[in-house]
């Protein structure tokens, strides 16, 4: 298109030609001047599209403003670009923009893995206390070894999540869309399928656990050491502290379980999309690792070591065997849910996003439309306004700036 040209259109012309999947098609504007990049970059937003804007001069501020991200160039921008963009290039390259392009995605998505594993445990969690508080009068997991897991949540999977490099193959998907939800149905099949695993585990385990094999020497009622039960921990060094329970084999083992199948779920949780190998891209972050072996060493610690602290008590061979198989099992689970068909929208993802109201969605002003050439009349008494304080308020404030500050530098010529 021809900046002249462009001008001429209305917005009825102009949306087929910038809208993704339509006839026609606007690569290139020549000639166009700083009204006619404010103009698409808010068109382009106005059909909810999250635009990105490149500049360096002073006529480039009032659309990087505007624009939901702003590029402006280190070297050879203008203080005026620099202050009203987004990110500076520092090396004027525009590969830059690509790794920035990268980075954002890889941050993304990192929030949406461990969202995503987060709500799993804490379903899974919540479910299983409350159903063994009212099955058996007491929370099969303490307080103390909820601490502990909420550690493994909040802390541990953020560091092994959220340390995943990004690679080139996130260029290879479409950009999330401007209202599209932040928990997705396939994050929703995870959370629900995965807590859904759990809960039945550990219900099995709560219910019918001395007849497994695993774990037929369970002692369902007190620790196998007896001599737990007299310790410092006592008002009277060497008589029986009444006032502690002594440690339990058999919610041990369900506290160790339910740990240890975080522990590998933190596998499935790697991946938002499909994907089978588990394994891909594993060795490429050592601080996953990292983070898995401190977590798998501080468990047995605990379980061996708690004692009356965490109400845990010692497990034989067998019985760790038991839990690590019951947990193990999440990985085979999490790639046969996968085959779980999903729509794409679905109304659960609808609570976390959406399009928000005509009102609020950003149509072009009168004055807008009269710097873009257009008359206001064309866009309808009913059509929507941006409201105060939107990104075109912005940028005229920013337009007017610019104005203000060219008047004093041709004053300062004469």
């Amino acid at each position: 298109e021809y900046g002249p040209d462009f001008r001429k259109l209305s917005n009825a012309q102009l949306d087929p030609l910038i809208t993704p999947g339509k006839s026609g098609k606007l690569d290139v504007i020549a000639r166009c001047s700083p009204l006619d990049k404010q103009r698409l970059v808010a068109r382009l937003q106005y059909l909810g599209e999250v635009v990105a804007s490149t500049g360096d001069g002073t006529n480039d501020a009032p659309q990087l403003k505007l624009a939901d991200v702003g590029f402006a160039m280190g070297i050879a921008g203008t203080e005026v670009a620099k202050e009203a963009c987004d990110i500076i290039l520092m090396d004027d390259n525009f590969s830059s923009v690509v790794k920035a392009l990268m980075w954002g995605r890889n941050v993304y998505d990192s929030i949406r893995k461990f969202i995503q594993f987060q709500l799993t445990v804490n379903v899974a969690a919540l479910v299983i206390a409350f159903i063994s508080a009212l099955t058996t009068g007491e929370s099969a997991l303490t307080a103390v070894q909820l601490l502990w897991v909420n550690l493994i949540m909040d802390t541990m999977a953020a560091l092994a999540l959220a340390t995943e490099p990004p690679t080139p193959a996130l260029l290879d998907r479409k950009p999330y869309g401007r209202f599209d939800a932040l928990i997705t149905p396939r994050m929703w099949r995870f959370v629900l399928g995965h807590a859904l695993y759990q809960v039945v585990v550990l219900l099995v385990l709560l219910n019918i656990q001395r007849s497994i094999v695993f774990f037929r020497d369970v002692d369902p009622g007190r620790s196998v050491h007896h001599e737990l039960s007299i310790g410092p921990w006592c008002a009277v060094p060497g008589q029986p502290c009444e006032e502690f329970k002594a440690p339990r084999q058999d919610t041990t083992v369900i506290f160790n379980t339910f740990v240890l199948m975080q522990v590998f779920n933190e596998f499935n949780a790697r991946f938002l999309e499909d994907e089978l190998n588990l394994l891909k891209g594993i060795f490429t972050n050592t601080v996953f690792w990292a983070v898995i072996v401190i977590t798998v060493v501080l468990q047995a610690l605990i379980v061996e070591f708690g004692s009356f602290f965490t109400q845990t008590a010692h497990l034989t061979g067998l019985m760790w065997a038991g839990c690590i198989v019951f947990s193990v099992c999440v990985l085979p689970f999490g790639i046969l849910l996968r085959f779980v068909p999903v729509p794409d929208v679905c109304c659960i993802a609808a609570l976390a996003g959406g399009r928000p109201n005509d009102a609020d969605e950003g149509e072009v002003n009168e004055e807008m439309l009269a710097l873009a050439g257009e008359p206001a009349s064309d866009a309808g008494d009913d059509a929507p306004r941006l409201k105060a304080g939107s990104h075109w308020h912005k940028a005229q404030e920013i337009h007017t700036a610019v104005s203000v500050v060219n008047a004093f530098r041709r004053s300062g010529r004469h």
